[in-house]
């Protein structure tokens, strides 16, 4: 069956949060931010995400780009992939990470994350961002994945508190990884693992 070409920005963010509710649910990941990244020892509180699950219920194809705001699906898969994350989490089994109250703190974008990069693409070129946001942008190295992570403010609903999402792109010059993490602006220990969770994302067969 041919695949539609479907094509979509990337709009998205948190339900409210509460710095509290986050470190309840993520307390034992937390790790020192280094760059580059270093993921230590799995510890028994957290799971493992494995792309190739019989029971995730999203498509499992790669995503083209030109600009990383809107996005197209194609037909061609991509290698299997893990990461840890805190087994206080939630997934919802498409691509949303949810904490127990229901707040959600992580998602994959666009489908499960997977980019398949054109001839010298690198993570996040061509990306426009609003100064207003105030984006904080740094490289970002896992053993031979390099990437960007881009930090951005926006306001809640209530138009006075702002909350931060975190975005993560990492690639290994075929495939790149996107993944978003939504915190509570005034809770400067989530930086620190949503880190520490991007340190333990692995391709898990060469391609």
């Amino acid at each position: 069956m041919p695949v539609a070409d479907i094509t979509y920005p990337i709009q998205s963010g948190p339900d409210r949060m509460t710095s509290k509710s986050l470190l309840l649910a993520v307390s034992c990941f937390i790790a020192s931010a280094t760059a580059p990244l270093q993921a230590e020892p799995i510890r028994k509180s957290l799971r493992t995400f494995k792309s190739d699950d019989d029971g995730l219920r999203v498509r499992k194809v790669a995503w083209a780009t030109k600009d990383w705001e809107y996005y197209s699906e194609s037909a061609e898969a991509f290698p299997p992939f893990t990461f840890e994350y805190p087994a206080g989490w939630v997934f919802d089994g498409y691509s949303v990470f949810y904490l127990p109250n229901g707040h959600k703190v992580a998602e994959l974008l666009p489908g499960l994350g997977i980019v398949k990069l054109k001839e010298h693409q690198e993570c996040f070129d061509h990306l426009v961002i609003d100064p207003s946001d105030k984006p904080v942008i740094r490289p970002i190295k896992i053993e031979k994945l390099i990437g960007k992570k881009i930090e951005t403010l926006s306001l809640e609903d209530d138009g006075h508190h702002p909350w931060r999402t975190s975005r993560y792109c990492l690639s290994d010059g075929k495939f790149a990884f996107l993944m978003y993490f939504y915190s509570d602006s005034r809770n400067t220990g989530s930086k620190k693992i949503f880190d520490r969770l991007i340190s333990t994302f692995r391709f898990t067969q060469p391609h």
